[in-house]
């Protein structure tokens, strides 16, 4: 088992060493979080030692190479880092579906690259949004074709992650409390009609409270949650990983480097950390 640090140490000691090569690592959370600044982080510190490229879908927009930078020169790294960047935006679920299932490979095999890691930030914009366009009557069946897609690509990804021997970074979302009463809304309608239907796999996953249903839950190989709390430090959340006992807690704060540990310990998952979150 091979691990990636991400340059901060309390996460690195919370995730057993990092992020775990050849594995699906998702990482969900609320806007401003810091889910991209983790990754960024990650990018530059791999940087340091290991020569290779690094392969991001942006599908929020959300990529902006003046954090990167501010960020490499925090940490005495080259700009150049971002001639080893090959970012591809998209702008819909179909051009997404088609970088990681063709475009990547092909781009690695006419170029000759060696890839150090796959990101996808977010992996579930362009579902969502398809979604939001869907009429209510036809949610169900079109939930269940988006995430078959989504499915699909987390099994690409996975190959990849396992032949390249690198870590696939996936960016998710937490589901909001309108999101889930809406949910629910449309469950009781269908249990009404007597529709024998899968709903977890339909809407989404079944344990976490990440969108992009159960398949995205059961392939990644860990979990990371991110919160911010009301002073604006973060709290972040292991709760999966195949060799690490979970839930456990640490706390961050931002800096211009990224991430570093607000006091340095992990912390059980118990009552009053599940009041904290609660209230955030």
């Amino acid at each position: 088992m091979r691990y990636i640090s991400t340059g901060c140490k309390i996460l690195d000691k919370l995730m057993g060493g990092g992020f775990l090569a050849s594995a699906i690592n998702l990482i969900y959370g609320d806007p401003g979080s810091g889910k991209t600044t983790i990754i960024l982080q990650t990018i530059l510190n791999l940087s340091k030692n290991c020569e290779g490229e690094f392969f991001y879908l942006d599908t929020e927009q959300g990529f902006h190479e003046s954090r990167l930078l501010q960020m490499a020169k925090a940490l005495n790294i080259d700009q150049s880092i971002l001639d080893r960047m090959y970012i591809t935006r998209v702008d819909s679920l179909s051009e997404q579906h088609k970088t990681i299932i063709h475009k990547w490979e092909e781009t690695i095999k006419n170029e000759g690259l060696q890839p150090l890691a796959f990101i996808v930030d977010s992996f579930v914009n362009q579902y969502h949004k398809q979604l939001l366009a869907t009429k209510t009557s036809f949610l169900a069946s079109e939930a269940r074709e988006l995430q078959g897609k989504l499915a699909y690509q987390a099994g690409k990804l996975m190959s990849l992650a396992i032949k390249y021997d690198v870590p696939v970074i996936l960016v998710s979302w937490t589901k909001s409390a309108a999101y889930k009463t809406f949910l629910d809304r449309e469950r009781n309608k269908m249990l009404k009609k007597q529709e024998l239907l899968d709903l977890e796999l339909g809407f989404d996953a079944k344990r976490f409270e990440v969108i992009g249903g159960s398949h995205l839950e059961y392939i990644s190989k860990t979990i990371l949650r991110l919160l911010i709390l009301k002073d604006y430090k973060r709290l972040a959340i292991l709760e999966k990983h195949i060799a690490m006992p979970t839930p456990k807690v640490v706390k961050l704060k931002m800096t211009e480097e990224g991430f570093v540990g607000d006091d340095e310990k992990i912390y059980e998952l118990n009552d009053y950390w599940r009041k904290i979150i609660q209230e955030t």
